[in-house]
């Protein structure tokens, strides 16, 4: 709905200097604690302590312990590719005390989803020390929630993660990204490499260096409430998932002389798309047996 509660009269001129006005839709306030879920991963801490462009994205996931108040296990968690090659498996997150920390997680420590491109590492740390804030399980966005809100083509989108041109020297300062849900999961997406995975497209002028961010989705305020809320009238954001890939477009080049199309060479463009692995997959890990012999352990 183009017209809802979000957004403000804009005064224009017309040609002949006649005031008019158009109704602007604007982007939602986003909490600043959704940028506090994000940590970097870089292949050592030397590159960690420069910032060099290397790496990706990922973020803290907290699974409650069953019989505790505010206990959790938490999880570094990031896509496998990330972690695997190269191995990116350091990392650099803020403290309390506004200063960085660097957490070294060797490759033998990740727990790999069977078959999407996710990555999780249980992480015991003295969580007073750090800033960062846990997603939990109730911030997933699931199947039964997606349906039950109409979540589908056109919901906006947000992308927390590392924009590698600046992400902060002195601290990580997470940028955020905004688009759209353009397609709902269904024929897998294929890769470069050949490998195929599930994943919604999100519209979100992505580029590299935000895999493993975690992807919101929220359900704006309409005026006359055309979509379904929950009791306590949430629409979110709730974790639509992890980014993995940024979707790529060829473009032919031809010779400036001839206008003769190239046969060999071509152009690797960016198509603005993002592929991003649906919530419920990460929600799954947590019953594979590692995880549930974890928790029994607590």
């Amino acid at each position: 709905m183009l017209y809802g509660k979000q957004g403000a009269w804009v005064t224009r001129l017309t040609e002949r200097g006649y005031t008019y006005c158009l109704w602007e839709p604007t982007v939602p306030r986003v909490s600043d604690i959704y940028a506090k879920c994000v940590i970097y991963l870089y292949p050592s801490i030397s590159l960690a302590q420069k910032g060099e462009r290397y790496g990706g994205s990922g973020f803290l996931f907290g699974l409650p312990v069953p019989g505790y108040d505010k206990r959790f296990i938490h999880f570094a968690v990031t896509n496998s590719h990330v972690v695997r090659k190269p191995a990116n498996t350091v990392i650099r997150i803020n403290t309390a005390d506004d200063e960085l920390d660097y957490i070294t997680i060797p490759n033998k420590h990740w727990l790999h989803h069977d078959w999407c491109d996710i990555a999780i590492s249980p992480l015991v740390v003295e969580h007073d020390k750090y800033e960062n804030v846990l997603v939990g399980p109730g911030d997933l966005l699931t199947e039964k929630i997606a349906a039950s809100h109409d979540i589908g083509l056109g919901d906006d989108c947000f992308i927390v993660g590392r924009f590698i041109n600046h992400e902060g020297k002195q601290k990580n300062r997470p940028s955020l990204r905004f688009g759209n849900i353009a397609q709902m999961p269904g024929d897998p997406l294929v890769l470069d490499d050949g490998s195929a995975q599930e994943g919604f497209l999100v519209e979100a002028r992505s580029i590299s260096g935000y895999s493993g961010s975690p992807v919101f989705v929220e359900i704006r305020p309409f005026a006359h409430g055309a979509r379904p809320m929950n009791s306590s009238g949430r629409g979110g954001p709730w974790l639509l998932g992890i980014d993995f890939c940024h979707v790529p477009v060829t473009e032919k080049i031809y010779s400036r002389k001839t206008m003769k199309e190239s046969k060999t060479n071509f152009v690797k463009g960016n198509s603005g798309m993002m592929g991003v692995i649906p919530a419920w997959r990460l929600l799954e890990m947590m019953d594979y047996a590692d995880v549930k012999s974890l928790i029994e352990r607590q």
